[in-house]
């Protein structure tokens, strides 16, 4: 459990510089992070094109994104739990990365839909070793008050990843076959994979003062009950979640459906270029008014958040009921769209990582990555694509800007009921030492 710091430790702790490798860690985690997002959102692109070829149903062309996201989930916690008990993070993290890249390069040979299937499967648990351990490494690397600005930078990498994903796919796809948009993309992996190998890793909680390492999984649920900021930012990501699970799976093909003036490749290189553009513009954006707000009002992360996000799925739902309008006015709509989305990246991530103790924080991040995905994106491409099947793809995917919507509320909610004198982020560090509260009126986490 945590042991209250003095005033002088505090100082001291929440002050203190980057640990020694931390810029190459970073950079590295970084790259692989574009990388991870590339290879999640490859299936998207080529959508229409391995589902002809396999003859897969609208819902059964949507299933090996929704078992990447099952696996993904399920095996969170365990990466979490041998992260926490001492098992190299290095060594998890290169492991983790080769085998979603060697997933991701065979699904070139894939003959029928379990055999995508199964590579989708493989992806999932790589990249469950990533999601997990490379925050938690991080957060131990950089102190409290640079996380956010830490976090944004690993996070820029998701939009990059994600465009590059989208427009490698499209155009791949349609000039050569979806297959070498796999191969193409699964092979960098893993030789980035052994740069891992230099990270230097400054063990659990180095920013925070430990008595003991070992939390047994019960008190690490009890913990996160209490946590008010950690149970807003897990509600309002779980709604994002699945509004994101079914647009990543979905848009391209809705685009292309929907205007005739569009090819497959072209939407894809929309939804890409959107992607990288508002993507990188709106994380950096988000995390710098993020940052200049926090100075002048409470809980400003989750206000920037609430707000953006908000404004996101309003964008969208016009998307959808514009999509037959002239190219220009579809390309605006998703820009505009993809800037608002990307808002909250940096924010929520340094709640996620400042509001719990380091030594339970892998295991918060993979209770987050299992119950987000479980109620969202394990869930809605599939829930999507029956609706689709079954009515129109327009009625299920209307669906993910209302739960966009719903995430803005969720973190609107949280900007009034979170207050700053109880804040979780300041109990656990806290507890009932009462000397730190004119301290804390002028430091926020």
């Amino acid at each position: 459990m945590f042991r209250v710091p003095s005033s002088m430790e505090f100082e001291e702790l929440y002050h203190k510089g980057p640990q020694k490798g931390a810029v190459y860690a970073l950079c590295v985690l970084t790259l692989i992070n574009l990388i991870n997002y590339a290879d999640r959102f490859i299936p998207s692109s080529t959508k229409d094109l391995y589902k002809k070829d396999l003859q897969l149903s609208d819902a059964e062309s949507s299933a090996p994104m929704t078992a990447f996201i099952v696996v993904y989930m399920f095996t969170s916690p365990i990466f979490a739990m041998l992260s926490d008990r001492g098992f190299s993070r290095r060594y998890l993290l290169m492991s983790g990365v080769i085998l979603w890249s060697l997933a991701t390069g065979l699904t070139f040979f894939a003959i029928d839909f379990w055999t995508f299937l199964s590579f989708r499967t493989l992806v999932g648990v790589g990249e469950a070793a990533y999601a997990t351990i490379a925050p938690a490494l991080l957060a131990d690397l950089y102190p409290p008050d640079m996380r956010n600005r830490v976090m944004t930078i690993m996070s820029i990498a998701a939009p990059v990843g994600g465009a590059i994903g989208f427009t490698l796919g499209g155009i791949l796809g349609q000039q050569i076959s979806w297959r070498a948009a796999f191969l193409f993309c699964g092979i960098p992996g893993v030789f980035v994979a052994l740069l891992i190998h230099r990270i230097r890793d400054p063990g659990v909680g180095t920013f925070e003062t430990l008595e003991n390492d070992s939390v047994p999984w019960l008190e690490v649920v009890k913990r996160l009950s209490r946590n008010k900021e950690y149970l807003f930012c897990l509600g309002g990501l779980t709604l994002h979640t699945w509004a994101v699970g079914a647009l990543t799976d979905w848009l391209p093909t809705y685009i292309y459906r929907y205007n005739t003036d569009l090819d497959m490749e072209t939407s894809a290189m929309i939804v890409g270029a959107s992607v990288v553009v508002g993507g990188v513009g709106g994380t950096l954006t988000g995390s710098m008014i993020g940052d200049r707000l926090k100075e002048k009002m409470d809980n400003a992360y989750f206000a920037v958040s609430s707000v953006s996000l908000f404004l996101c799925g309003v964008f969208i739902l016009l998307l959808m009921l514009f999509v037959r309008a002239h190219p220009a006015v579809v390309i605006a709509l998703v820009f505009i769209g993809q800037i608002f989305a990307w808002f909250y990246l940096g924010p929520i991530s340094a709640i996620q990582a400042n509001c719990v103790e380091a030594n339970i924080r892998a295991r918060s991040f993979s209770l987050c990555i299992l119950i987000m995905h479980l109620l969202g994106d394990g869930a809605s491409p599939i829930i999507v694509g029956s609706i689709s099947d079954h009515s129109s793809l327009f009625k299920g995917l209307i669906l993910a800007p209302c739960m966009l919507m719903g995430a803005g509320l969720v973190f609107g909610v949280a900007c009034f009921v979170v207050k700053k004198n109880d804040e979780s982020t300041r109990e656990y560090l806290l507890a009932d030492d009462e000397s730190f509260d004119s301290k804390l009126n002028d430091d926020e986490f």
